[in-house]
């Protein structure tokens, strides 16, 4: 009977997964209405509900809209949605914080849900600027211990309107990427959960950001550029201010860079992210971003990143990689972290006393934003893969169990087929190893013998960004109109390693335009059906 009853289910799931592709047909431009956005997944403390950010593109309107889901974490069903983004849980977890427009719709600021009064109300605006801060740097948000109050980072009030065309440029920076900077810089704010004015905490001429609470709720942790002309440089370090007094102690005094600070459970350290060279661009460098940790109570006044004592310490030693995000776990003994690695972007767990390394998730995907409860049980996570948009996902903290929670993306994946890619590894001209994946058109697999098909060339911008495994609506699109995909990370992409990062440094357009041709190559070689007559190139960036 087992046999028998195994063998009807494999033929009912084939049957299923027949039925399905029957009524799948290939992407097109109006089927990207239903692709859902799908990020920033913040458990509840308690455990017991996930809020998400939502965002869908209406096309006809030439407009993007974001909202807030809560859903049960048993059942995935979602409890409220309203408009907004960027979730955060009071610690209590009676309420939840959000980024929304304001009730004039002429500005953006912090709203407040309390999930008994089944409400939202808007608390402050929040002034912004286009002064950009660089790569890594966060306008963020954040509650206090005490569910009490609200910090934020926020610009200076807008200046009167000029009564003059004439410009007076005595900044290095006085562009953004756009137009002319409005110099206004942006500082730490506190506001009451329960409304009222904003008060600063940090006034003065320096841009304030990426802050962080105490567990206490006496200290906020931030990232400033304090030097003579931080116009000049990115010298940016780690500060603390005290609250409410605003008296600020400078933690770090490293030749390199500090990034998102986030303190110990027990308040005892200070985590961040920060490199260890002396920069010289604030846009993509090449260094990979490394976790360090510094007592909160101050590190060295000497320059250098190594040492015992008060001086900061690099806990990621083992870990050869570019760490983008950082969260230590409830217990205070580890530090969860997202890296990419060869394609792929997993969360990695350091412990703090050995700085050993551990997976918490595997396999062919792309991880892109994690939180904990507040015992350090459950993790939530959303990912992709390339043949699934972004979901969020829950489990175990130690990555067992996972299991997709939402389902936001089905009917768009039910109604359009999506192509996979087969990743493949070369010797480039110089004999590094670089990795690639191929594309085939969709129906490439049944096509007739000796068929060709035109295929598309796909280089990442940065230079150090990472293609992999993640979903590419781009792709997808270029595989459904009968186009093979190629697509390399050359040397001076993230995912392989300081060595492998530093490859385009002096030489951008060198070696890694060699390592691109090298592997288009090997794909044409590799691949009989690839029409080496029409070739083409496309990029972003």
């Amino acid at each position: 009977m087992k046999r028998i009853f195994g063998h009807a289910a494999c033929i009912l799931l084939v049957s299923c997964c027949v039925l399905q592709a029957q009524a799948q047909h290939a992407l097109t431009e109006a089927d990207l209405a239903l692709l859902k956005g799908v990020a920033d997944a913040r458990i509840s403390p308690n455990g017991a509900l996930v809020a998400y950010t939502r965002t869908t593109t209406d096309y006809t309107r030439n407009t993007v809209s974001s909202e807030v889901v809560v859903v049960n974490t048993i059942t995935g069903q979602a409890s409220h949605a309203f408009p907004g983004s960027q979730p955060q849980w009071s610690p209590n977890g009676r309420y939840l914080a959000f980024r929304g427009e304001s009730p004039t719709q002429d500005q953006e600021g912090l709203w407040v849900y309390d999930l008994a009064a089944a409400g939202p109300r808007f608390l402050t605006p929040i002034e912004t600027t286009d002064t950009w801060l660089g790569a890594g740097a966060l306008r963020n948000y954040a509650w206090s211990p005490d569910s009490a109050s609200i910090a934020f980072a926020g610009a200076n009030p807008p200046l009167p309107p000029p009564e003059s065309d004439v410009r007076s440029i005595s900044r290095l920076i006085y562009k953004t990427r756009t137009g002319f900077s409005t110099g206004r810089q942006t500082h730490i704010w506190i506001v009451p959960a329960s409304g009222g004015v904003p008060k600063i905490l940090t006034p003065g001429l320096t841009d304030e950001h990426s802050l962080a609470w105490s567990p206490d709720g006496r200290r906020i942790a931030f990232i400033s550029n304090h030097s003579t002309d931080p116009d000049s440089n990115y010298n940016n370090h780690v500060f603390v201010a005290e609250v409410p007094s605003g008296v600020t102690t400078q933690l770090t005094r490293t030749t390199g860079t500090e990034f998102r600070p986030a303190f110990s459970p027990d308040g005892s350290w200070i985590a961040y992210l920060g490199w260890s060279r002396e920069q010289n661009t604030r846009d993509s460098p090449a260094e990979d971003t490394q976790l360090w940790i510094v007592p909160a109570t101050g590190g060295s006044r000497a320059p250098g990143l190594d040492g015992a004592g008060g001086a900061p310490r690099k806990l990621s030693t083992s870990l050869d990689r570019r760490i983008t995000e950082i969260a230590w776990n409830p217990d205070g003994h580890s530090i969860y972290c997202l890296a990419g690695d060869r394609g792929t972007v997993e969360i990695f767990r350091i412990s703090t006393d050995r700085g050993l390394v551990e997976n918490i998730t595997s396999g062919n995907n792309t991880v892109r934003s994690f939180s904990f409860d507040s015992r350090g049980a459950r993790m939530v996570w959303v990912q992709t893969e390339i043949t699934q948009p972004p979901e969020v996902f829950i489990g175990g903290a130690d990555g067992r169990g996972g299991r997709m929670l939402t389902h936001e993306n089905q009917p768009f994946t039910h109604a359009a087929a999506a192509q996979n890619a087969e990743p493949f590894w070369f010797d480039s001209f110089d004999g590094t190893r670089v990795q690639g994946w191929v594309m085939k058109p969709l129906g490439a697999g049944v096509a007739q013998n000796n068929q060709k098909y035109p295929t598309v060339l796909e280089v990442h911008g940065g230079p150090h960004g990472m293609f992999g495994f993640a979903y590419s609506d781009r792709f997808q699109l270029l595989a459904a109109q009968g186009y093979a995909v190629v697509y390399i990370n050359p040397r001076g992409s993230a995912g392989y390693g300081q060595k492998f990062s530093d490859g385009s440094l002096m030489n951008w357009g060198g070696g890694d335009y060699k390592d691109q041709m090298a592997g288009l190559d090997y794909a044409i070689a590799h691949n009989s059906w690839i029409d080496r007559d029409k070739l083409a190139v496309i990029g972003g960036s």
